[in-house]
């Protein structure tokens, strides 16, 4: 006996049924509606922690950058001048150091030895002039050591550097204090705060103390 074949009136109405019926839509609509806010907030979570993440490194770059720069140059400090008595006040400091004596005496003249100046301006930025000691009219210029240094811009105000005032130490120790933002404007930038201390290792050989006095050629920023 031969199978019967559907006939063509049957396959029209089997191909009329196909697709979803209204429940079946609004079930897949309920779904989508629960999927798509979790992905989305999942979404938004991992774009802000990778914003949050490149604002702290880039503000560990810069206060790694500043600090290491500075414990380089005080560890081969000959003199520390008090930084309560610069302008302004614990934001600058000013060495006569011999960091790199060799490397300069070409330039500054033999041995080499440098005053250094550091501040932060007004554009949160540690910045950096040396000259050759006692002619501050030489100096070569202001260097940008590392940005968004909010030390000055915090509420309140912290302190950069200090004259540890331990008279055991003879003023030797510097303490360092760097409050970092890349973007102090922006809600996901992260702020970072660098506390340090570094010694003179030839404060303690008597170096004349004035061989740095003076404001390097073209003033404060």
């Amino acid at each position: 006996m031969m199978p019967m074949r559907p006939s063509r009136t049957l396959r029209r109405r089997l191909r009329g049924q196909e697709g979803f019926t209204l429940a079946e839509l609004m079930v897949a609509m309920m779904i989508l509606g629960i999927v798509l806010p979790v992905f989305y907030g999942v979404l938004s979570s991992v774009q802000q922690s990778t914003v949050r993440n490149d604002f702290l490194s880039r503000a560990n770059d810069q206060a790694r950058l500043a600090v290491e720069e500075l414990d380089r140059e005080i560890r081969s400090g000959n003199v520390l001048y008090d930084p309560g008595t610069e302008t302004p006040a614990n934001y600058t400091l000013r060495i006569y150091t011999q960091t790199n004596a060799t490397t300069r005496a070409p330039t500054f003249g033999n041995p080499g030895y440098v005053c250094a100046l550091w501040t932060i301006d007004d554009e949160d930025r540690l910045i950096k002039n040396i000259w050759p000691p006692l002619k501050p009219e030489e100096a070569t210029g202001w260097r940008v050591v590392a940005e968004g240094v909010v030390n000055r811009v915090m509420d309140p105000a912290v302190p950069a550097f200090a004259l540890d005032a331990d008279p055991n130490r003879g003023s030797r120790t510097v303490g360092i204090t760097l409050v970092v933002n890349p973007d102090p404007d922006n809600a996901w930038a992260r702020t970072i705060r660098i506390e340090t201390a570094s010694t003179g290792r030839n404060t303690s050989y008597g170096f004349p103390q004035d061989v740095c006095n003076g404001t390097p050629a073209g003033g404060t920023p």
